[in-house]
């Protein structure tokens, strides 16, 4: 099967993140994430955002940056399929310190804010996972 076809659960599951949580967890989780197409050039997350939610990259690839006063940009990592971006602004509650971009044709899968609370709240193993 390729990898686009398989389930967003399978794909949480074999994730180093979500790895030994219990399917009904992978399984609500799944459910409240929003899987998004994206080109090169689209930002996943901006310097200076709000955490508003996180991505899960399913396929493709992104960099990370960060811009000075001046606008020059320094890059900082790159983010591969089934890595976790954006996560650290909802975790600190300070806004974003780097920009994320899409550099080739991807797939990733978003959760917000609010929704990943609620189910962190109504089960704390899964509110593990990004500390």
């Amino acid at each position: 099967m390729d990898e686009n076809e398989r389930p967003l659960i399978d794909r949480l599951r074999e994730m180093d993140a979500f790895r030994g949580l219990p399917d009904d967890v992978l399984a609500v989780l799944a459910a409240h994430m929003h899987e998004r197409e994206l080109t090169p050039g689209d930002l996943l997350v901006q310097q200076g955002g709000t955490g508003d939610g996180f991505y899960v990259m399913l396929d493709g690839r992104a960099k990370g940056w960060l811009a000075d006063e001046s606008g020059q940009r320094r890059e900082l990592a790159e983010f591969l399929p089934d890595e976790i971006v954006g996560e650290m602004a909802l975790i600190t509650g300070e806004p974003r310190t780097a920009s994320v971009e899409i550099t080739k044709p991807s797939r990733a899968a978003w959760i917000e804010k609010a929704s990943f609370h609620d189910l962190a709240f109504r089960y704390p193993e899964l509110g593990m996972v990004l500390t």
